[in-house]
Order: C-alpha cells, then structure tokens, then sequence
C-alpha cells in the first residue's frame, strides 16, 4: 500500500502521540503505586508528566488536524472548515475530546502545588538550632553537642520530605485524566465494529492500562536510581517488579483475546496486519527478557549503588516500547484484518 504526505505524516504523529499519551498516563499510576517511595525524585517526576501530558496535547491537536486532510486526500484539507468539521464530528472527533480533556486533568493534577507542611517549612528550619550554633539559654558545650547537628539534619529531611507527596485529592483529578486517556482508544478503531464490542474494548482498556503502567514507570526509575539513596532506589525497583511481575503478562493475555475477536483466522499473519502484529509480539518478547535481567540482576546492583546497568537497561525498554508503538500507529492506520 503507497503511503501519501497526509497518510504518512498521519502515521508518524500518530506514533509519537500515542508513545507520549500512554507515558504521560502511566505517571500518575506510578506516584499512585510507588510516589511515597521516591521522596527526592517526586518532584521531578511530577514536572515531567505533566510536561509529556503537554507535549501530548500538542501531538494530538497536530493529528486531529491533519484527520480532514486525510479524508480530503490531500494537505489542503487542513484549511477547508467543511472537512475540519466533519472529522470534528467523526469518532475520531470523540477521541481527540476525551484525550484532550484527559490530559488537561493529567497536566492539572500534577502541576506543583505548595502544600501547608511546606508553607510551615521556613519556621521549623529557623526553629532549629544549627549546628555550631548555641540555644537559646543554652550554652556553648551544649551547642557543640553532636546530636544538635544530627536533629537539624533530620529536621531538614522532613522539612524536604514533607513537600513531596502529591495532594490525594490532585492525584485523583490526574488518575481521573489518565483513565479517559486510556479509554479514548476503545472510541475508534477495529474494535468499536466488532460484533462483541463490549468485549473488545474491555480488553483494549486492559492491554492499554498495563502498558501505560509500564511505560510511566521507567523514566521515574531512572530518575530514582539517579537521585534517591542506593537503598531507597532498590526497595523501589524492587516492589515495582513484584507488582509488574503480575501484571505486565496481562499485556499478552488482553493481546491474545484481542486477536481472537478481531482476526478472521491464522491466514491473517500472511498479511501486512499480521506481520506486524508478530513484529509486535517479538518486541513484547524482548522487553519481558530485559524487565527479567532487571528483576534479577541491575536492579539490586542498584541496592549497592551500582546503577549504570540499570538506568542503560530502562532506557533500552523505553526505546523498544516506542518502536511497538510505532508498529502499531502502522497497524491500525493503514492496514485491518481481513479475510483470507
């Protein structure tokens, strides 16, 4: 199949839109599951959902727009309001508005906020004697005493720790957007016309959520194996495996259902869909070998301090999601299964 402008520019905004919604939908989960685990890092992984989240917005406008020049068959449609309004009211106009707002609410819940413990941060660091320094009353062995230096160190720790954790009620308005992220894909597609839709789509919702889970998660752990103290990031690695230890098999699980509803039959791996779907499949393979070489091996080095292995292994899996992402932008925007 020839791959005009419109069509070929459709699928590569397509692919990088779809790598960032589920990145930027996944960042919530992960400060849902593990956000009090990351006390030096929470703040960052904050500002980079709510920058991919923003970055999304942009991917996704750009990818509704050119819609109409699809439908046109050529660029000039992105100028005629006619065609912009038909894809507008199209499915593909529902899910462009899900996502939108999906993502306002992600970009909402995890903007910085001042909380009240942190309001009340300068007053106990002036309240704390330094270290060197006399009390009040006090006198100057008093002051040279070593635990006055360790309480203002300890102090200082809550004082940091304190305007970490996200607001419950800004985390729910993020999980919120996260969802209608997730479940804009269920709105358009081979899905929403086959005969058990519902089925369909309660599987897509599945394989999406794992994957945005997935996904969401890696930039945080390379930050945390980055920034937290070697034995804090290795808990983190560690309870982020036992759970994904579970989950992620739902990828394959929810992929294989969804390929039992919407193949025809097994001469569909002869064509482009199926091709690319087994490219997928290998992909999945790949990444369940390095999530294991992780579980393992690089992700208690991380315990000791080592952690190089690690954070090139998270940023391998990132680029490998990516390219099944890609692949599928592919799948779904040029090719449908069809009967042998």
């Amino acid at each position: 199949m020839m791959m005009d402008g419109p069509d070929a520019l459709s699928a590569a905004l397509r692919a990088v839109s779809f790598a960032l919604l589920l990145n930027a939908a996944g960042i919530p989960f992960f400060i849902a599951a593990f956000g009090h685990l990351v006390p030096n890092s929470l703040s960052d992984v904050r500002k980079l959902g709510s920058r991919l989240a923003i970055a999304a917005l942009v991917f996704v406008a750009a990818h509704q727009a050119l819609e109409a020049a699809r439908m046109a068959g050529e660029m000039a449609g992105v100028t005629d309001p006619a065609m912009q309004k038909m894809a507008l009211l199209s499915p593909a106009g529902a899910t462009f508005a899900t996502r939108i707002l999906g993502l306002i609410l992600v970009v909402a819940g995890l903007r910085p906020r001042a909380s009240a413990a942190a309001n009340s941060a300068p007053a106990l660091i002036a309240a704390t004697p330094a270290m060197g320094a006399p009390a009040s009353g006090g006198t100057a062995a008093s002051s040279a005493d070593p635990s006055v230096g360790a309480n203002a160190a300890a102090n200082a720790n809550a004082v940091a720790n304190v305007q970490s954790p996200v607001p419950t009620s800004a985390n729910a308005i993020a999980l919120l957007g996260a969802l209608m992220v997730i479940t804009s894909f269920t709105l358009m597609g081979h899905t929403t016309t086959n005969t058990h839709r519902a089925a369909a789509a309660a599987l897509v919702t599945l394989h999406l959520l794992v994957v945005a889970f997935w996904l969401g998660a890696l930039w945080p752990l390379y930050l945390a194996a980055k920034k937290e103290q070697p034995a804090t990031a290795g808990h983190l690695i560690e309870r982020f495996s036992v759970t994904a230890t579970w989950a992620v098999p739902l990828i394959l699980l929810a992929g294989i259902g969804l390929s039992a509803l919407l193949l025809p039959g097994l001469a569909t791996f002869k064509q482009p869909y199926g091709q690319l779907l087994l490219a997928k499949l290998t992909g999945f393979a790949v990444l369940m070998a390095m999530a294991a070489l992780n579980k393992w091996h690089f992700g208690p080095a991380c315990a000791e301090g080592n952690t190089a292995a690690f954070e090139r292994t998270v940023v391998v899996e990132y680029v490998l999601i990516c390219l099944v992402l890609t692949a599928t932008a592919i799948m779904t925007t040029f090719f449908s299964p069809e009967p042998a």
